[in-house]
């Protein structure tokens, strides 16, 4: 993608590095020249130290914000140059859009809540109060959709607050929920569905008098693909999937949760993406 704002190509780059004695550039640009196979450029520019790769690094701010929503669409964006670029030009940053809410519920005494990212091009990471507790929420890079859960013993209001890397905050997401009584919600996976399994947690509501736990997943062919025991450091109402040995192994599908506690069973449903 050439836009004509500003593109760098890396061999030219350290190229000229190399001409004004930048420590280690010589070594950088040899391990370059080992790296590439083949290379090419277009005329009106027939010069032997370009044609490699380019990065975009405009030079001034106007240039950026003129096109950076355009380069968020490649994946080299979203190894963080575009936040080095804006960090690099300087105030007047982007203006930083607030979160949106996807789903905000309240299950097993937990406030869950799924909201999407602003668009940024910098990563950003979140400020997240619940009834006057502040939580701090920091996702994997460029992250679109984010899950948040946190204990509530009452009804209540929350507020995100995006926060990019120069510090800049986005107006606040706020809302409500109200605890229903009695929670019909015994045991849940969440979020669910689910991509990143690793990501995932397994919630309940857990008696003061639990000494035995068991988890068991089976797959849709009713057989059982995964079992771990409890007796001693029993989780207290939240197991982390990751937890489970084998369960980055699983296919994208649908399996079946069971949890034994205190001579009970629930049973809840899992999908995998």
């Amino acid at each position: 993608m050439n836009t004509g704002y500003a593109d760098v190509d890396i061999r030219q780059m350290l190229t000229r590095l190399v001409e004004i004695d930048v420590p280690q550039a010589e070594a950088l640009l040899n391990r370059w020249n080992n790296l590439v196979i083949a290379s090419g450029y277009t005329l009106p520019y027939p010069e032997t130290d370009i044609g490699t790769a380019a990065i975009w690094f405009p030079d001034i701010r106007f240039n950026y914000n003129s096109a950076w929503q355009h380069y968020m669409q490649l994946d080299f964006a979203h190894t963080g140059w575009l936040g080095v670029v804006n960090l690099c030009l300087g105030q007047p940053y982007p203006e930083l859009d607030p979160p949106t809410l996807i789903s905000s519920n309240v299950a097993i005494d937990r406030l869950l809540l799924r909201f999407a990212a602003p668009s940024s091009p910098d990563s950003l990471y979140y400020e997240i109060t619940v009834n006057g507790v502040t939580h701090l929420l920091y996702p994997a890079a460029y992250s679109s959709e984010m899950d948040f859960s946190t204990v509530v013993t009452e009804s209540g209001s929350f507020r995100i607050i995006a926060i990019d890397q120069a510090g800049q905050e986005s107006d606040a997401l706020s809302g409500n929920f109200t605890i229903a009584d009695p929670d019909p919600i015994g045991m849940m996976v969440y979020p669910n569905p689910m991509r990143n399994v690793l990501a995932g947690n397994l919630l309940w509501k857990h008696p003061a008098d639990a000494n035995q736990l068991a988890v068991s997943i089976y797959n849709i062919k009713g057989q059982r693909v995964l079992h771990k025991s409890y007796t001693n450091a029993i989780p207290q109402g939240q197991l982390p999937l990751i937890d489970l040995e084998g369960i980055a192994e699983l296919r994208r599908g649908i399996y079946f949760l069971r949890l034994h506690l205190q001579g009970k069973q629930y049973q809840c449903k899992l999908s995998i993406l």
